[in-house]
């Protein structure tokens, strides 16, 4: 026959004519092909038409002695009947092979990013190991791997080698298949095994790629081989091993994120939009959230041209629908969902319903874990069917050895099935009671002392999730439209959990988010009196995040939610009357007017009075509260309304209100001049904060207030170096995370009066950006530390730095004039007057420093300044100064020493002097012991 020229015929349609040649039927050319018989006539329609002959006859007759394909492989043709041609000889593998020697080895189209340790392992391995096995989920690049292997490692099988993809091929042709590749049909008296492993001796490698469907049949073809084949080495990929023996298994994980991931998809992203560009923390977060699998991140980078990194990032909440191709490639690649549904058909029915019920996990899960929710297999089969699961790449062993995760696609794709199953319904109470049990258990473990905040850690996610997860068959509104109580399913269980959930939350110092499930546990308590607690607990992280306004708002609605129960409503106007009365400053626009408190308080009291049941708890709340609206005016509290609460409050051991009510005790003596006794209880109340609960978000607004407080009067009584230390003990303190600017703020004003100006300014800017991110909430006690942050510029030398702390001190406080504040009118004033002293600019000073301030915190520092500034301006009402200093020198060590110096510099005595450098030192005050020390030469 004439020579058929390469480009003629294909070389399918090649075997096809030599099949015709053979006058083999239609039928039996396709299932020696492997083909569908309309396949077959296509090709042979396709063969009358290109070599220009009218019959099938007369196509045989002209393809009669056709003995190679037009790529150069065999095909010898034998008359003798069907399948009846001898297997190559030794070395025809080389021969007949690609350039590098391995017979339908695939070339790809795109570059192969990354994973060169792993094409190196494969390398070794394929050389040193019979039998290796590259295991990955869907996805993970294993042919890819295979094939950079492969080339890779060709020249070490000089017999040559053959690449199977076994994906088209049904279970019960595996052989075939293998065989179809290698050109080999079974000889005389000789079966396609034998015909095979004829083929396959010498040093020769053999590559089945996707074997995971066929396992049971690759597994005997691969031992027959391996046992027949003493040279022959087999690379296989699957996502499960063979287990066969001596078998080696590299498993393909996700790629390295920066150095392969962001890479990989760059490069893709690159081919359909040559432009393309984007932040690089942008795409890793994409990779991330693809689980930096190679597959899903060349899918995805196909559409970034026409969805843009926001759009493909907001896409991603359905990873299985905008990851996908419209078309190219094979079927089974064109989208994550074909790829794992691919996997899922060939799972048992025990794996499925496994697989299904753990997609319920948001991260990880132990074995115990996924028992919960599969009720229907015993503990140990589930702990077998998980291990299957895994070894098929479907679930993950964790970091954690004894935990085990899925793939957020899996997941995704597993969590459809279960929804639309009949069972979907009981396996989410079945999680949820799971959940409950898991928060309560890590509650108990948190009051007992023992480890609990890594055992949060890795269940967290779970938890919000479930919390989040409602019942559709349980109405969660009535016929109004009113929220119901427990509404959303689970009732009390799922109540119980995400109380418990925000108080670990809080534990943990995520106030924000602790916030939001208190006002979820409000939204399922199954009794008024249940959520008013749980609307208290909102109030106090509410108070943590933002100001007291918002606390004292929801403190009002849990009143009005409390219904019948009477005492808890109590509690909740007790608290609101507290709230608005103690922190004024914060977020009160105007201060709450005092026939309004008065009416809350009158009925909290009435029914304090009233209840039998627990009277002596009721009544402390409510002494509190008397004490706090004892005053006549704003934070003044009668000394003595303050002591008895403090003697009510003792009685229950209550320590987090016995803290507020040594608060209302410091703030009398302060107001009636005495800051040292509002020291010695700040101490006290420090001392309580080793006792509170930090899951409990009213102890956390103590702790903030109790180290503020102990830091403010340990100020006020000039103990410089202790504040420092309890401004650092605060700032250490893990609970008051979200509440950090407060901490800092005292240490703003301890660092400055210390002398370290570089510290201060900086911790003055931490404030300030924090009081920023929190949306600006305007208080009157944020100008303490901005005007702190203002000397410590000034005296540093920056006059334009200590105006524009002036400037941010009105801005945090919304005062334009600071003698609006008793606090800050004094505290103003003595920095004013201390930058004047130091620059010498006295003039027009000492009439403003002068002033009669109410007795506070800072009134002694500005007596004190007053007093020097008389001595260095020679103002002849100095005594009158020195005397008003000298009534704060025995409550307040800063003017005691200030005093001391004001006295030598009016005497010229070097060695007071030297005394009043001494006092400086020892309180803490570097820099106002250096300029005193600096006046004993002049």
């Amino acid at each position: 026959m004439p020579t058929l020229p390469a480009e003629a015929v294909t070389p399918r349609e090649h075997d096809v004519l030599v099949g015709v040649a053979q006058h083999l039927t239609n039928a039996q050319i396709a299932r020696d092909l492997h083909l569908s018989v309309r396949t077959v006539e296509t090709h042979v329609s396709a063969l009358l038409r290109k070599l220009g002959v009218a019959s099938r006859r007369d196509l045989a007759a002209t393809a009669a002695g056709l003995t190679a394909r037009p790529d150069g492989s065999a095909r010898p043709a034998d008359h003798d009947g069907p399948r009846r041609v001898p297997g190559p000889h030794r070395h025809s593998l080389r021969s007949a092979g690609t350039p590098s020697g391995v017979i339908g080895l695939p070339a790809p189209r795109t570059s192969f990013v990354g994973r060169r340790a792993e094409v190196d392992a494969a390398t070794r391995l394929a050389q040193e190991s019979r039998l290796t096995t590259i295991v990955g989920p869907g996805g993970a690049g294993k042919t890819r791997l295979a094939i950079a292997a492969t080339t890779a490692v060709a020249p070490a099988f000089p017999s040559g080698g053959a690449y199977v993809d076994l994906v088209p091929t049904r279970p019960g042709h595996v052989d075939e298949a293998v065989a179809t590749a290698l050109g080999v049909t079974e000889g005389p008296g000789q079966t396609l095994r034998q015909a095979l492993a004829a083929a396959l001796r010498g040093r020769v490698l053999l590559v089945l790629d996707n074997a995971e469907h066929l396992v049971d049949d690759v597994t005997g073809l691969v031992e027959d081989l391996l046992d027949a084949c003493p040279g022959l080495s087999i690379v296989a990929t699957s996502r499960e091993r063979l287990a066969v023996a001596g078998e080696t298994v590299l498993l393909l994980g996700p790629l390295h994120v920066a150095d392969e991931a962001v890479v990989l998809f760059t490069e893709r992203a690159r081919d359909g939009d040559p432009a393309f560009a984007a932040e690089p923390a942008d795409v890793e977060d994409l990779c991330r959230r693809l689980d930096c699998s190679p597959l899903a991140i060349e899918l995805a980078a196909a559409r970034v041209a026409s969805l843009g990194v926001a759009g493909l990032r907001a896409g991603l909440a359905d990873q299985l629908r905008v990851v996908a191709a419209s078309r190219g490639g094979h079927e089974r690649h064109r989208s994550l969902r074909a790829v794992i549904e691919w996997s899922h058909r060939l799972l048992a029915a025990d794996e499925r319903y496994v697989l299904a019920r753990t997609s319920l996990f948001a991260g990880s899960f132990t074995l115990s874990s996924a028992a919960a929710l599969c009720p229907d297999l015993a503990p140990g089969t589930v702990a077998d069917v998980v291990g299957r699961l895994g070894d098929k790449s479907l679930v993950h062993r964790a970091e954690d050895a004894a935990r085990w995760t899925l793939l957020a696609s899996v997941r995704q794709f597993a969590r459809e099935q279960l929804d639309a199953s009949d069972d979907a319904g009981r396996t989410v109470g079945l999680y949820r009671t799971w959940a409950a049990s898991t928060a309560a258990d890590l509650r108990r473990r948190m009051a007992s002392g023992a480890d609990w905040w890594d055992a949060l850690e890795l269940v967290q996610d779970d938890l919000r999730a479930c919390a989040r997860l409602e019942d559709p068959s349980v109405p969660t509104r009535d016929g109004g439209g009113r929220a119901l109580p427990g509404g959303g399913g689970g009732g009390a269980t799922r109540h119980a959990l995400v109380r418990d959930l925000a108080r670990l939350t809080t534990a943990r110092g995520c106030v924000g988010e602790a916030r939001g499930h208190f006002l979820a546990a409000a939204r399922l308590a199954p009794s008024g009196a249940a959520a008013a607690r749980d609307l208290a607990d909102a109030a106090s992280c509410a108070h943590l995040l933002t100001h007291a306004k918002d606390a004292y708002d929801l403190l009002l609605e849990a009143a009005q939610v409390a219904g019948a129960d009477g005492g808890v409503r109590a509690d909740a106007l007790a608290g609101a009357v507290v709230v608005a009365r103690r922190f004024l400053g914060s977020g009160f626009e105007r201060p709450v007017e005092r026939p309004v408190l008065e009416g809350m308080f009158a009925e909290a009291d009435r029914i304090a009075a009233g209840d039998d049941d627990g009277a002596s708890r009721r009544v402390a709340p409510v002494a509190v509260a008397r004490a706090w609206l004892s005053g006549d005016g704003a934070q003044l509290v009668d000394a003595g309304a303050a002591a008895h609460a403090v003697a009510q409050v003792r009685e229950t051991g209550d320590v987090v209100l016995l803290s507020a009510a040594l608060d209302a005790s410091s703030t009398a003596w302060a107001a009636s001049g005495r800051p040292d006794e509002s020291h010695r209880l700040a101490g006290e109340r420090l001392d309580l904060v080793a006792l509170m609960d930090r899951s409990d978000p009213g102890a956390l607004v103590e702790i903030v207030d109790a180290h503020r407080g102990a830091s403010a009067y340990a100020i006020a009584t000039g103990a410089v170096a202790e504040a420092l230390e309890i401004g650092e003990r605060a700032a250490a303190e893990t609970s008051l995370a979200a509440y950090h600017r407060r901490s800092l703020d005292w240490l703003v004003v301890a660092a400055a009066l210390a002398g370290d100006h570089a510290r201060a300014v900086d911790l003055a800017e931490r404030s300030w950006s924090a009081f920023l991110d929190a949306g600006r909430p305007r208080t009157s006690t944020f100008g303490v530390p901005m005007l702190a942050g203002s000397l410590a510029a000034g005296l540093a030398g920056d006059s334009g730095g200590a105006d524009r702390w002036r400037e941010r001190a009105r801005e945090g406080t919304g005062l334009a004039d600071f003698h609006a504040s008793p606090n800050l009118a004094p505290w103003d004033a003595f920095v004013r007057a201390r930058l004047a002293l130091h620059t010498g600019e006295l003039d027009g000073v000492l009439a403003s420093v002068g002033a009669e301030f109410s007795p506070g915190r800072f009134d002694g520092y500005a007596a004190a300044v007053a007093a020097e500034i008389a001595v260095v301006a020679g103002s002849p009402n100095v005594e009158d100064r020195l005397e008003t200093a000298a009534r704060h020198a025995g409550r307040n060590r800063w003017v005691a020493a200030s005093l001391q110096r004001s006295r030598a510099r009016l005497t010229g005595d070097t060695d007071a002097l030297h005394d009043a450098a001494e006092l400086f030192g020892n309180l803490g005050a570097a820099f106002e012991r250096e300029r005193t020390l600096a006046l004993v030469g002049t």
